[in-house]
């Protein structure tokens, strides 16, 4: 337990550092790094989830005279129908198959953002809002790693990079509220999670201080490469 704890403070420190930066990749980092080192992957899901709802509203305070509400929540249209049947589900899949599936999907990810990403744009509709929100509640539900399809929607939908950070933390606070809910009152939510879950939260509050005091000197482009680099890597690692 003493080493879990270690390692969510870790972890949780530079996933803050990244998701303050780029607009999201908490989830992401955490859940390619932890699920093999320690504890399960629901517990790790559910942290994420927790420390997310207090990250969110740190980040979102910065920007909030950005936010444009129609935008960010347009994938909500989709995400809170979806996330519910999604993480009612996640608790009876084999904790082996929940590796593999989470291992592919970073692959996929991961490989979709070095190649792709910018040979390819989503037009900021309203349909293409529900379907970012419809993927998202998939692999937020299960892994807590739904921020790069809202990210991809939310890039084409903003104005400037202000706009799309405030929009996907609003967008964030509202998901991670919603999963922390229905992660709790389904049982996964143990005394376990809610102490590594506080030592995450103690070192993401450096974090984001950190990645305020950055955001506008660092190479955000840059910096997401390291995190797709990161998920290409660990989502290996959980396959093999």
């Amino acid at each position: 337990m003493t080493q879990a704890i270690i390692l969510s403070v870790i972890v949780s420190l530079f996933a803050s550092i990244v998701q303050t930066v780029t607009g999201f990749g908490y989830g992401i980092i955490v859940m390619a790094i932890l699920p093999h080192l320690a504890l399960t992957t629901m517990t790790w899901a559910c942290l994420s989830g927790l420390v997310s709802v207090v990250t969110s509203v740190m980040i979102t305070w910065r920007y909030r005279h950005k936010v444009d509400l129609k935008k960010a929540c347009a994938p909500l249209i989709t995400y809170f129908p979806l996330a519910f049947f999604v993480i009612r589900a996640a608790g009876s899949i084999e904790e082996g198959n929940l590796r593999k599936i989470l291992g592919v999907s970073l692959i996929l990810l991961s490989l979709y953002f070095i190649f792709f990403s910018k040979n390819f744009r989503i037009r900021p509709t309203l349909k293409n809002g529900m379907i970012a929100g419809s993927v998202a509640a998939v692999l937020s539900g299960l892994f807590s790693t739904g921020g790069p399809p809202i990210a991809a929607y939310l890039l084409a939908a903003s104005d400037d990079k202000e706009e799309y950070i405030g929009n996907m933390q609003t967008y964030f606070f509202a998901t991670a509220v919603y999963n922390s809910a229905l992660r709790i009152y389904r049982g996964y939510v143990t005394p376990q999670v809610w102490a590594v879950s506080f030592a995450a939260l103690l070192s993401s509050f450096i974090g984001v201080a950190i990645g305020h005091r950055v955001v506008d000197r660092i190479d955000g482009e840059k910096q997401k490469k390291y995190v797709y680099l990161l998920m290409l890597v660990s989502g290996v690692t959980l396959l093999f």
